[in-house]
């Protein structure tokens, strides 16, 4: 998870730079495509990282669960789950 949102951090980083040059319509649209890219990438990665639930059995014995993809999950989480 860490590494998505420093992903998205850097690429707002790079804009950030760049905003005052003048580059070109093709390398602008490439750096949005990236930033939006990176953005879509945190909510996925946030949900694999809390997809295991610690819990205790019967004999008060600790146990690991994979937690289940919601109903309307994305085919990556389906993945990630199984």
């Amino acid at each position: 998870m860490r590494t998505r949102v420093r992903e998205y951090l850097g690429w707002q980083e790079v804009r950030d730079q760049l905003k005052d040059q003048q580059i070109d319509p093709i390398r602008e649209q490439m750096l949005a495509d990236e930033i939006r890219t990176a953005s879509k990438r945190i909510p996925d990665a946030i949900r694999q990282t809390y997809a295991i639930v610690v819990t205790v059995n019967e004999s008060m014995e600790q146990q690991s669960v994979l937690a289940m993809p919601l109903e309307g999950s994305t085919s990556s989480e389906m993945e990630a789950a199984e």
